[in-house]
């Protein structure tokens, strides 16, 4: 069946009777979408929230609901199967569905709640691969009317490439030294209990902040930047560590061994909201030491 953006791009409105519950849902589908497109699967309803621009609590289960019911109506009107998205947002309480959807799922999937909650795991786990292998999202977008969900790195992006950043490169200023020191001589800082090495190079000739070789001989990458760091040089340190980790990935595998290495970012400030997004979508650890001294 054909049917043109004009009979469909109407739909959350004929759902959504309120101005207020249409500006969220129209939110919120691109950002549901977006974390399945980029195979994003643990957010929770506080991350929702926050995405949508709320610094405290609002209930969004009514919305949520809208948005199962739109993607429905859009498949009967298309002929297309479409995913649910509703199994994307996860409970960040303690309870039997920490972890899974709350007990509001069952208005997608009304047995949902007599399920066991290895059933219930190993259900949720099925819908979020539909979900991120799903491939007509930005035609589902197109339908409905609605932008993509971006992660804002554009300005960034330019400054990285245009090679400024290295002419600008003078030496290694006071407080990224320090901070360095401070986590190599403080591995707890990060979680760890073994002494680190700083200046570690990789066989790409990579210079590591500081790096820490664990019991398991694992290692972990630390890459540090001070709190003078632009937004750009933080996104190009997120860049770093993910070639870290995959140097150090490749390198156990020419020595023939296999070993679970990881990498630490460590920033001495706040990141921006959208470098916030790159560490979430990269599942890159971050670790803010704003003060160290007295």
């Amino acid at each position: 069946m054909i049917i043109s953006n004009n009979e469909t791009q109407n739909i959350i409105d004929d759902f959504v009777l309120t101005e207020k519950s249409r500006n969220i849902v129209k939110k919120m589908i691109p950002i549901l979408i977006g974390w399945a497109k980029r195979g994003i699967k643990t957010k929770s309803y506080d991350n929702l929230n926050k995405e949508l621009g709320y610094d405290k609590y609002s209930g969004i289960g009514k919305q949520l609901g809208y948005v199962d019911d739109i993607l429905t109506k859009l498949a009967d009107l298309t002929g297309e199967s479409i995913p649910t998205l509703n199994s994307l947002v996860k409970s960040s309480k303690k309870g039997k569905n920490n972890g899974l959807p709350s007990y509001g799922f069952s208005y997608v999937y009304p047995s949902y709640n007599d399920m066991s909650y290895e059933e219930k795991k190993v259900f949720v786990e099925g819908l979020d691969t539909q979900a991120i292998e799903f491939n007509h999202w930005d035609w589902v977008l197109s339908k409905l009317g609605l932008s993509p969900w971006l992660i804002d790195i554009k300005q960034s992006e330019e400054i990285i490439k245009s090679g400024i950043l290295f002419h600008n490169i003078g030496g290694e200023g006071e407080e990224h030294r320090r901070l360095k020191e401070y986590v190599c001589c403080n591995p707890n800082v990060i979680g760890l209990d073994v002494q680190g090495k700083t200046e570690q190079i990789l066989l790409s000739g990579d210079r590591v902040d500081v790096l820490f070789v664990l019991s398991d001989e694992s290692r972990v990458a630390v890459e540090i930047k001070p709190s003078s760091a632009s937004d750009a040089e933080m996104l190009r340190g997120l860049f770093q560590c993910i070639k870290y980790k995959k140097i150090m990935d490749s390198e156990d595998i020419l020595h023939g061994v296999k070993k679970s290495n990881s990498v630490f970012f460590v920033v001495g400030r706040n990141l921006s909201s959208d470098n916030q997004k790159v560490c979430e979508l990269f599942h890159i650890p971050v670790k803010i030491i704003s003060s160290i001294y007295p």
